[in-house]
């Protein structure tokens, strides 16, 4: 006959069976929640965070039309080193281009420039077809020069109207090219943008709507800024520097700093305008969400051009 074993000792083992139980589902709900955690965004650390977004000015006037005088110096100047000023304190990593590298290839390769934010000072005209009568296109200019050699050279972008000839004053006998709509909207533009603002605040900019499409719906801009007619080198340089004023300093919406902030120009009459106008209400902190004004990823592109009237640009034949 079979002795039976104490109480005391089952319950011991019993107690021994829960704990090893409890123990197994611990380790289990601790793996679960480790594992979670791995898959959670963290935020990086100083050594893996991404580098500071990177702003330009590229200047096309500096060439096309550089200061004649020690007053226009003095401005361009002061107007070089207020844009370097406000981006900087912005965030930015910050270069500056001459207008001579304002080439073809330089607006076909923008977008893989991956600048967050672009200042460019280029003139720019509604085109006109060989006939002479206006489009509904607006052209940029290159300060690459139109002549036999380098015709041969884009024939195939002259050909696709992605090119047109321009020249900046009506009396001269100098012929540039300048990019059209169809040269962004189509390969010959390497790219996109991303969710960039551009500013192009240059002659006729918003005269028609077709390069601004091209920026925003092609390429994947957010918001195209420019002016509806003619304006000064001077006046768009001080409104420019407003404009960042508003946009990075006041924290003004885009309608706001465009429509509001900034004052149609006084002798040719051009106001400043925006593309497309279902983003008035945000703010540059919109377009970066998530971000505040010590910026980073943010894409603006400045386009700071100038034409006295918009009889220069050409398309080609």
């Amino acid at each position: 006959m079979q002795r039976r074993k104490p109480l005391r000792e089952k319950r011991k083992k019993g107690k021994l069976k829960s704990k090893l139980t409890y123990g197994i589902v611990a380790g289990i709900l601790i793996f679960v929640v480790l594992l979670a955690y791995s898959l959670l965004p963290k935020n990086p650390s100083s050594d893996d965070q991404t580098s500071p977004p990177k702003a330009a000015l590229i200047d096309h006037l500096s060439f096309s039309s550089p200061p004649r005088n020690e007053f226009e110096r003095a401005q361009w100047e002061t107007f070089k080193n207020q844009c370097r000023t406000i981006l900087e304190d912005a965030g930015f990593n910050y270069t500056y281009h001459r207008g001579e590298e304002v080439t073809v290839d330089f607006y076909k390769n923008l977008p893989t420039y991956d600048y967050s934010l672009m200042i460019l000072r280029v003139h720019s005209a509604v085109i006109k077809t060989a006939e002479g009568n206006l489009t509904e296109l607006v052209g940029l200019f290159t300060s690459e020069i139109c002549n036999g050699t380098t015709e041969s050279k884009y024939s195939f972008e002259i050909d696709q109207g992605r090119l047109a000839k321009a020249r900046l004053f009506a009396e001269k006998d100098d012929w540039y090219f300048g990019i059209t709509p169809l040269f962004v909207q189509s390969d010959s533009m390497i790219g996109n943008f991303r969710n960039t603002v551009i500013i192009m605040t240059g002659c006729e900019g918003l005269n028609q709507t077709a390069m601004a499409d091209a920026l925003v719906h092609w390429k994947k801009a957010g918001v195209y800024i420019s002016w509806t007619g003619l304006v000064s080198i001077s006046h768009t340089d001080q409104s420019t520097i407003q404009l960042l004023r508003n946009l990075f300093e006041q924290n003004q919406t885009i309608k706001t700093a465009v429509v509001e902030g900034i004052s149609p120009d006084p002798t040719w009459g051009g106001e400043l305008d925006y593309y497309p106008k279902d983003v008035g209400d945000d703010t540059i902190q919109d377009f970066i969400s998530g971000l505040t004004l010590t910026i980073a990823n943010i894409s603006l592109i400045c386009y700071e051009v100038c034409l006295s009237s918009s009889n220069r640009f050409e398309a080609m034949k």
